[in-house]
């Protein structure tokens, strides 16, 4: 099977089988982005234990892209410091999903990178992010 292949059935699985799908009742970060381009919308709730990412959970509606991302990225996070989570970059969000830069679903694949940093950075609820 060729990579881009095992790319797309990781997204799908996502999809279908989102990981941390779920609201934190005690979060210590929250936040909605959405997308006004294919109507994504993701709530993310962090939870910081001793200074790490020790839970998230999160609620999205959209394309498989967007869930997916979120998804992947979920369980990336955990065990990062607040400074990780900062650095991370679009680069490595699109490398999770197998994507480039060049791609024009990268608003979809970026939204939840915009909602993690939004989120810890305590940005307001934005509801739409690409409009």
């Amino acid at each position: 099977m060729q990579k881009k292949g095992l790319y797309k059935e990781k997204i799908v699985d996502h999809y279908k089988n989102p990981r941390n799908y779920k609201k934190l009742k005690d979060y210590d970060y929250k936040i909605t982005r959405s997308s006004a381009t294919c109507g994504d919308e993701i709530t993310i709730f962090i939870k910081m234990q001793e200074g790490l990412v020790g839970e998230v959970g999160f609620q999205a509606s959209g394309c498989a892209i967007s869930v997916a991302g979120m998804s992947i990225l979920s369980e990336k996070i955990k065990g990062m410091t607040l400074t990780d989570l900062n650095n991370l970059s679009e680069d490595f969000v699109l490398g999770l999903l197998g994507m480039d830069s060049k791609s024009p679903r990268v608003g979809c694949a970026i939204l939840s990178l915009k909602a993690v940093k939004g989120a810890i950075n305590m940005e307001e609820d934005d509801p739409c992010d690409f409009c």
